[in-house]
């Protein structure tokens, strides 16, 4: 599986296990509300540290999970 991959698979799994939609996190975030479902959907091939920090926070993920070769545990 590709990095950027299991990135999206873990960022997916964190929302919904809160039961969160990509659109709502987004705006509660102050992003497009586009901007995450884009990501996950393979539209966008990155997202800058700083968003992927706020996504660690707000969905306790480690930070060094959502980098690539950060976390080399399966998520599936």
């Amino acid at each position: 599986m590709r990095e950027v991959d299991r990135i999206r698979q873990r960022i997916q799994k964190a929302l919904d296990k809160a039961d969160i939609s990509p659109f709502t996190l987004a705006r509660d975030l102050g992003w497009n509300r586009h901007h995450l479902a884009e990501y996950l959907k393979g539209k966008k091939d990155s997202l800058k540290a700083e968003k992927l920090l706020q996504l660690s926070e707000r969905l306790g993920i480690p930070f060094n999970d959502l980098l690539p070769g950060g976390s080399k545990r399966d998520t599936g």
